[in-house]
């Protein structure tokens, strides 16, 4: 059982027990104070006094299929969020769904049978809908029986067990139409649940709102926040997993339903100012003044710190900082990183935009 939390005082917990018991971190040295939630796209820590943590703490970590027996084994006072992605369309027997957008790998999680990784393969944007509101099902405790329902109602295969995937790879090459429920019941662990809905394959509009907003009202009734990730708001990959922006648009519906919902800066955001404030007016019900826009401070900034730089990183903490959004969330994307390296691009950057301590001397 975890120990009641608040985001800002859980991060303030961590780190102030770290400063007595690892005089080594870096963030033992630099940290000044937290101004929003500081969110890490990382496994949680088995408890906040924990010297051999192997990443810069947070207010609260988002933790995937890989790792998900963590968010029941902690005492983390830290919000802890399964992150789980949406299942996206292929184009299986010319349904033309996926096929155009390169989407040629399958859907997680992976599967190994005799030494050969396998994914899972939808043919209709409504097949991979269900299976992942059917996998959210089984990781917030709903019963087995509302999963073999849906797999009636809307025509796909349910498997519950590594057996019945290796039965079923004994007589077909691969898995189509066939939805993996992973996992176990997280619903007393877990503060809320990510959709990663990055599916990218031609969804129209209504598929796309009428989807989100019942598995958001599901994952609500169950008592915990509903956020959102998508593709960049306003790229391509975000029009074609059935998104458009404005008051005419169905993003601000959307975005209605959720608890929070993330922009996006990486590498390749030239103006992050700019690209995160358009990004956010995707989301505006109505062209108004966006300091009056009220529900703004729903919204997060996702960093992917790969190819990120210092300099991006001080516009990301004055925007969130200065528009009161709801904080920052990091995506690795493959930086190196130690926690004992305070010399390090990384290390700085996320000093940065945890504290707004972003000089670049050490």
């Amino acid at each position: 059982m975890k120990y009641p939390k608040s985001g800002l005082m859980a991060l303030s917990l961590l780190l102030t027990m770290s400063n007595h018991l690892v005089a080594q971190n870096c963030e033992d040295q630099n940290f000044s104070g937290l101004h929003y939630e500081f969110y890490r796209n990382a496994f949680i820590p088995d408890r906040d006094d924990n010297p051999n943590y192997l990443y810069y703490p947070g207010s609260g970590y988002f933790t995937g299929e890989a790792n998900m027996d963590k968010l029941t084994a902690t005492s983390s006072a830290a919000d802890g969020y399964f992150f789980q992605w949406a299942n996206r369309c292929h184009d299986i027997g010319g349904s033309g769904c996926g096929g155009a957008n390169g989407n040629t790998k399958g859907n997680l999680p992976k599967y190994s049978h005799n030494g050969v990784e396998h994914r899972f393969f939808f043919s209709t944007h409504i097949k991979a809908n269900m299976c992942t509101l059917a996998q959210s099902y089984r990781l917030l405790g709903s019963d087995d029986t509302d999963i073999l329902n849906l797999s009636n109602q809307w025509g796909f295969d349910v498997m519950f067990s590594e057996s019945e995937l290796d039965q079923h790879l004994a007589n077909n090459a691969q898995f189509e139409d066939v939805c993996y429920i992973y996992g176990t019941d997280l619903s007393q662990d877990i503060d809320g649940l990510v959709l990663d809905y990055e599916v990218q394959d031609n969804r129209h509009v209504n598929t796309t709102t009428n989807f989100l907003t019942r598995h958001s009202s599901y994952v609500k009734s169950r008592g915990l926040k509903a956020i959102l990730w998508t593709n960049p708001p306003g790229g391509a990959g975000w029009l074609k997993s059935g998104f458009t922006g404005g008051p005419s648009g169905n993003a601000p519906l959307v975005f209605e339903q959720m608890d929070e919902v993330a922009l996006f800066a990486y590498s390749k955001t030239s103006d992050v100012t700019s690209e995160l404030y358009a990004q956010s007016r995707l989301y505006m019900p109505v062209n108004s003044e966006y300091n009056k826009w009220v529900n703004r401070q729903k919204l997060y900034v996702i960093v992917g710190l790969g190819g990120f730089s210092l300099d991006k990183s001080k516009e990301v903490y004055d925007f969130v900082l200065d528009k009161k959004h709801k904080g920052v969330a990091i995506w690795n994307n493959s930086a190196a990183y130690s926690r004992t390296d305070c010399d390090s691009s990384t290390y700085k950057m996320l000093r940065c935009l945890a504290t707004g301590d972003c000089l670049p001397a050490s």
